[in-house]
């Protein structure tokens, strides 16, 4: 579930509970609302907790390799000529 699904959860809490007025046998819309809102935020807060790349428990771990440069002695190149057999 991603913050979008989270915001989609609160909003249709929202109009449950504070825009619905009617009776449904044997289902309270009110509180139904009321637990999509809950159920909503939490949703988001739990994306911003886990998905996002400041937190210890982010998704994105880089591990970083440092190539330490000069430490090594300089190696001797040795350039060698092709083999020439002196045909044209």
């Amino acid at each position: 579930m991603s913050i979008g699904v989270g915001i989609f959860l609160m909003v249709l809490g929202a109009i449950l509970a504070f825009a619905v007025q009617t009776d449904v046998p044997g289902i309270n819309v009110n509180t139904l609302g009321v637990i999509l809102l809950i159920v909503g935020v939490v949703v988001v807060l739990y994306s911003l907790l886990f998905w996002s790349p400041l937190t210890p428990w982010g998704r994105r771990r880089v591990a970083a390799r440092r190539r330490m440069v000069g430490l090594e002695d300089p190696a001797e190149i040795v350039e060698e000529r092709p083999f020439d057999d002196g045909l044209p």
